[in-house]
Order: structure tokens, then C-alpha cells, then sequence
């Protein structure tokens, strides 16, 4: 442990946060690799530029509030209760993809880059009220190294999963990975 920059005591920290951020990448991935397949598939590329600029707007208030929530609640409680609601929001999502509402579309590109964004606001805001700033600094490459193998593993997974039991059904599976990202 100590090769690896990690003194005694930082290890259940550690653990906890690059596995919930393991989960919370798994999720975001394949909900954005849903999202960008059938919105091409279904809407086009031509609308895609617009429905980008428009996350972008939303993104900024949607940061600013998550940001004054963090402030107000204990982050750990709204940590698991922000990922159990995104959680949650993706089976209304699932449902109305599955009815092929073509607003879905558009509303699921969007949701899966509100919910990239809501969920690491309110990670980082938990993870940094558990360390130091000192040793923020030295576990931050550790703990995002959590993240980016879930993106990996929601990356190769997405397509056998998507194979094996229809591209939609991947919000569902994110749904209970961000749920389980939660019971972290």
C-alpha cells in the first residue's frame, strides 16, 4: 500500500470511493451509450448539435443547484439519496424508450448527461468532506483510476449486454448499478 502512495488508515476510504465510482461510471456509460445509439438510430445526426447545446444550458443550472444542495445537506446521505433517485429515473426513461416516443430520444441524451454530471458533483462532494487536502491530492488519481475502469467495463459490457437482451433493457441494468452504487 505504501508503494502506491496510501498510508495506513486511508484504505477503507479509498476502497469505498473508487468502488462507488467504478459503479456510478458503469451506469453512466451505458446510459449514454443508449442515449447516443438510438437517438442517431431514431432521431439523426442532423438534430444531434442541438440537443448538445441545449445539455449545455441545462447543465449549468443543473450544477449550480446540485452545487448549493451539496452545500445544504450532509453529503454523504445526499450522496446515496441522489444516486438512488438517478437510479430510479431511469426506469421512466426505460419505459417510454420501450414505447418508442420519439421525445424520448432527445430526453435521454439529455438525462444521461444531467445524470454523469449530478452524480460526480455530489461524489466529490462527499469524498472531499472524508479527506484532508492533503490527502485529497494524493488519492484523487487513485480514486478516479475507480472511475475510469468503470467506464472500461461499462464500455464492453453495454455491447454484450445490449446484444444479449436489447440496447434498451441497458437502462434498467444502469438503473440497478447506480442503486448499487448507492448501497456503497
Amino acid at each position: 500500500m505504501r508503494a502506491l502512495g496510501i498510508e495506513r488508515g486511508e484504505e477503507r476510504v479509498l476502497l469505498w470511493s473508487a468502488a462507488a465510482l467504478f459503479l456510478m461510471s458503469w451506469a453512466s456509460i451505458s446510459v449514454a451509450n443508449v442515449a447516443e445509439t438510438l437517438f442517431l438510430k431514431r432521431v439523426g445526426v442532423d438534430r444531434l448539435p442541438y440537443v448538445f447545446l441545449l445539455n449545455s444550458v441545462l447543465l449549468t443550472g443543473t450544477t449550480l443547484a446540485v452545487g448549493r444542495l451539496a452545500v445544504r445537506y450532509e453529503p454523504r446521505r445526499l450522496l446515496i439519496a441522489t444516486l438512488a433517485l438517478l437510479g430510479l429515473a431511469l426506469i421512466p426513461l426505460w419505459l417510454l424508450v420501450t414505447s418508442s416516443v420519439t421525445s424520448a430520444f432527445v430526453l435521454l441524451v439529455v438525462a444521461a448527461k444531467q445524470l454523469d454530471a449530478i452524480a460526480l458533483v455530489v461524489f466529490w462532494t462527499a469524498g472531499g468532506g472524508l479527506v484532508s487536502g492533503r490527502q485529497g491530492k494524493r488519492l484523487f488519481a487513485r480514486i478516479s483510476a475507480g472511475g475510469t475502469l468503470g467506464a472500461i467495463a461499462g464500455s464492453f459490457a453495454s455491447g454484450w449486454l445490449g446484444r444479449t437482451f436489447g440496447i434498451a433493457t441497458l437502462l434498467p441494468i444502469a438503473g440497478l448499478i447506480m442503486g448499487a452504487a448507492a448501497l456503497t
